[in-house]
This record gives structure tokens, C-alpha cells and sequence, in this order.
């Protein structure tokens, strides 16, 4: 899994979902920044976040060693509309879905489905009336 979270803010609004999903046992990959923050904010080394270069990661997402790319931007950054160059988080995000990895880019989104993938540790395990596979939510419900 990839983190590449940018803006102190959105880094310090998923430090504890980095830290559920080292203790959920993903490998965590990180770019500089990301990885920077969430080693230098969680006590005992309890994360192991490896930091991959820009290069790295996109051959790691080209090779389909990475599973999940969580990239985050920073709100309300402008870009130059003349700059001919395409930013790296652009780059990674058309890499990954060309190769039909997905892409998480809403930190809100990111921290949900974190604590969906918790679920079963916080409860012990998924009760029916949480997850029951036999309803039909197109026709039926309940």
C-alpha cells in the first residue's frame, strides 16, 4: 500500500489510520514527506513506513507490487496552467488506474476505509447484522 499524503494537515489527519494499518499487518510504502511524518509522530518506531523514491514508486505501481495508492494533494494548491510539465502525483494517479490499481485521493475516504478494514479486529468479528451477503440491495432490503 502507498501513502503519498501531502499538506501537514491531511498527514496529521492520518496518522492514526497509518498506525491501524501497521498493526493490520500492510506493508507500507511511503513517499519522502509522508514517510518522514509518520516515523517522526509515532513512538517506539511502532510504523514501518519505507520511504520509495519518485522513480521507485512508479516502477513498483508499474510492476503491480503495490496494491493500493492513497495520494492526497493539498487543498487549494495552484498549479501553473502553462507549466508543461505533469506534477509526479498526477503521474502516479494515471498509472495506477491505467493498470486498474485503485486510487484513494480523499482523505476522508482514506480514513473510512481504513476503519472498515479495522472492523473486524475492533468487534472480533463480523456480526450478521453488520454484513449479511444474502440481501439482494437492488431488489430487497432486509
Amino acid at each position: 500500500m502507498l501513502l503519498s499524503i501531502g499538506g501537514y494537515d491531511a498527514k496529521k489527519d492520518f496518522r492514526v489510520s497509518a498506525l491501524m494499518l501497521a498493526k493490520l499487518g500492510f506493508k507500507l510504502y511511503a513517499t519522502h514527506n509522508t514517510a518522514d511524518y509518520v516515523i517522526n509522530t509515532t513512538s517506539n518506531n511502532s510504523v514501518v513506513v519505507t520511504e520509495l523514491s519518485n522513480a521507485d514508486i512508479l516502477k513498483r505501481v508499474a510492476d503491480k507490487q503495490i496494491s493500493l495508492v492513497i495520494n492526497v494533494t493539498e487543498r487549494n494548491k495552484m498549479r501553473d496552467p502553462f507549466a508543461e510539465k505533469t506534477s509526479f502525483g498526477y503521474r502516479l494517479r494515471r498509472l495506477a488506474v491505467d493498470l486498474g490499481i485503485p486510487v484513494i485521493t480523499d482523505i476522508k475516504a482514506a480514513k473510512m476505509l481504513v476503519t472498515a478494514l479495522n472492523l473486524p479486529t475492533v468487534l472480533g468479528s463480523l456480526p450478521s447484522e453488520i454484513v449479511n451477503p444474502s440481501v439482494d440491495c437492488f431488489t430487497k432490503f432486509g
